[in-house]
């Protein structure tokens, strides 16, 4: 009976321990988690990495819409460790929706140790927004911005596809680690910078595998994104020289309600590779500052002409500068191999695409010259 009582008084001792324990080892209430909306990465030194993270700011009434806490770390979660050790709340990634790298920092160290450590967080969305920043990430996240909300919701709502921008999923986490390891494509980010009291995409990013290597201009970004997938595009701008007409100077033209439709052709030969590559385009003039009259359906046609050959021009010289670059943000592989029966890797098609012969057609055609005409 004593040892029955004796065991009964442990066992409630046990009990009560355990529950002292539980209670000092539960999970914090939402209120207590500060998230993380903004991660930007610069280069350090001895393989260490400069990370500023930024997250709405509770009290109402702080001088700053916004905590911001930069850190020297070696990895993203190690830095979201050490920012809480500097909050008064328990910091999670749960709401992570941009991530900046320096151009410094995309360049010589590349993303995708960064990237592949959030990418398997399961608290990291995977439409987590990605661009290469002109300077440093701390500095442009340390800016005032005028008239514009907090740097988490400017920066979110400046990398999502709009009709203006016309950036793809490409721009998400997911997408651009699909890319890098992708056989057949590699990956591009917005490019962006700070210009007085405004951030804006300036150029688009180019990847050789997770480092950056160049940039190209936004107009040749939507090129290629109608190349790559029959879709509807935002408004192309582009200068076209009218020799013969008035002033002979470049007239202006911009298409708006754009649609496109891609066809590519090759021949499948590793050893002589050729590529054909064939764009139709379609849009409504909303702006032209030309001397021609889009009312007269020969005048027109010359029109059309000029914008095929100024096209085509920028876009071939867009693929010998990916061709230099051994990448392929066209994803031209993709036709490449279908006809190809060789053992397949990035490497061989980077080396057939480097050599392959290239050329474009380009056919746009105006649809509507607007309500005058």
């Amino acid at each position: 009976m004593k040892n029955l009582t004796a065991l009964f008084i442990s066992l409630l001792f046990l009990l009560s321990v355990s529950g002292c324990n539980v209670q000092d080892f539960e999970q914090p209430s939402i209120e207590n988690y500060g998230m993380v909306g903004v991660m930007g990465f610069d280069v350090a030194e001895d393989g260490y990495m400069n990370v500023t993270v930024t997250l709405p700011q509770p009290e109402m009434d702080a001088e700053t819409k916004v905590q911001k806490y930069t850190t020297t770390v070696k990895s993203p979660h190690r830095a979201i460790m050490e920012a809480s050790t500097k909050s008064e709340k328990l910091l999670s990634t749960a709401q992570l929706r941009v991530i900046l790298f320096s151009e410094e920092f995309a360049k010589e160290v590349g993303v995708w140790e960064v990237l592949e450590n959030l990418y398997r967080d399961p608290r990291v969305g995977t439409n987590s927004f990605i661009a290469v920043v002109k300077g440093s990430t701390e500095e442009l996240l340390s800016g005032e911005y005028k008239d514009k909300p907090n740097i988490n919701r400017y920066l979110n709502q400046l990398l999502k596809p709009t009709t203006i921008t016309a950036f793809s999923p490409f721009t998400t986490i997911h997408h651009f680690i699909r890319h890098v390891t992708s056989q057949v494509s590699d990956a591009l980010a917005p490019y962006i910078e700070k210009t007085g009291d405004s951030i804006q995409i300036t150029k688009v990013a180019l990847f050789k595998g997770s480092k950056m290597v160049s940039t190209i201009e936004r107009e040749e970004a939507k090129i290629i994104e109608s190349i790559k997938r029959n879709r509807k595009t935002s408004d192309i701008s582009y200068e076209i020289q009218e020799d013969g007409r008035g002033s002979g100077e470049e007239a202006v033209l911009v298409l708006n309600f754009i649609r496109s439709k891609r066809d590519v052709k090759t021949n499948g030969d590793p050893v002589n590779p050729e590529i054909h590559v064939y764009l139709y385009i379609a849009g409504s003039v909303v702006d032209y500052t030309g001397d021609y009259n889009l009312d007269v359906e020969g005048e027109r046609h010359i029109l059309e002409d000029k914008l095929s050959k100024e096209i085509e021009a920028k876009l071939s010289d867009s693929i010998q500068q990916f061709q230099e670059l051994g990448i392929d943000p066209l994803a031209l592989g993709d036709y490449f191999r279908m006809k190809d029966r060789g053992e397949w890797s990035k490497e061989y098609w980077n080396d057939i695409f480097s050599r392959a012969e290239i050329t474009v057609h380009v056919e746009p055609r105006i649809t509507s010259t607007g309500t005058i005409y």
